[in-house]
C-alpha cells in the first residue's frame, strides 16, 4: 500500500489510473458504483464539491453526479460525452494504466492514514448489490474487449486485416486500402490478409 501512495505523491497526475483511483479514499457509494470502474472510465473524484458523488474525467472534464446501481460509467461517460479521448481511444490518450491483478480486490488510504481494503465480494453485502456490481463489471469489460477490437485508424468498424510482412494488426479492410505503411511501424505494407476475430 505504501508502493501505491508514494506513487501517487510522486505521480499527482489524474492522468494516472492509480492516482484516480487513490482520490476516492473515504468513497460511502461502494454499493452504487466502484472506485476501480470510476478510475478505470477516466474519472477521479471531485472532494470540494457539493455534491459527495461528484466525479471529473482527466481528459475531458465532465463532471457526473448522482450515480445509480444500475450505471455502466463508462457508458455514462461515452453517453454524456463521445468525443472525449478517452473514450474514442484509450490507447492514445496519456492515460496510465492500474495492475489488473488490482481488479477484484484493493487497498487504499482513508483518511486516518491507514490501509483500508475493500473486496467486491463481501459477504455483508446484499445479493442484489454483488449482483449489479458483477454486471456493472461484466459490462464494462465487454465495452473494453470492443474497444480493443476496433479498428485504430476510423475508430468505427472492428480491425480485420492484417499487414504484410510485419504482421501488425490494427485496422479493418476499408482503411488498410487507404493507407501504403504501417501505422504501427511505418513498414512498406506489401499485401494485407484478413483476420477472423470470434465474437466476445
Amino acid at each position: 500500500m505504501q508502493y501505491f501512495k508514494k506513487y501517487a505523491e510522486t505521480h499527482a497526475s489524474e492522468f494516472d489510473e492509480i492516482v484516480r483511483l487513490l482520490s476516492f479514499s473515504n468513497w460511502e457509494f461502494l454499493d452504487i458504483v466502484t472506485p476501480l470502474a470510476l478510475a478505470n472510465a477516466g474519472f477521479y473524484r471531485l472532494e470540494s464539491h457539493e455534491i459527495p458523488d461528484a466525479v471529473k474525467c482527466a481528459f475531458c472534464h465532465l463532471v457526473l453526479i448522482n450515480w445509480k446501481v444500475t450505471d455502466v460509467v463508462i457508458d455514462e461517460h461515452r453517453a454524456k460525452r463521445a468525443n472525449c479521448q478517452f473514450i474514442r481511444n484509450r490507447a492514445s490518450t496519456t492515460n496510465v494504466p492500474i495492475d489488473p491483478k488490482l481488479l477484484f480486490c484493493h487497498s487504499y488510504i482513508n483518511s486516518d492514514n491507514e490501509s483500508t481494503t475493500h473486496s467486491y465480494n463481501n459477504d455483508n453485502k446484499t445479493n442484489s448489490n454483488n449482483h449489479a456490481i458483477n454486471y456493472n463489471r461484466a459490462m464494462e469489460e465487454n465495452t473494453r474487449l470492443k474497444e480493443l477490437r476496433q479498428c485504430k485508424v476510423c475508430l468505427d468498424k472492428e480491425m480485420d486485416t492484417v499487414f504484410l510482412p510485419c504482421g501488425h494488426f490494427m485496422c479493418c479492410t476499408s482503411c488498410a486500402a487507404k493507407i501504403n505503411n504501417c501505422a504501427v511501424c511505418r513498414l512498406l505494407i506489401r499485401g494485407t490478409v484478413n483476420a477472423f476475430i470470434p465474437p466476445v
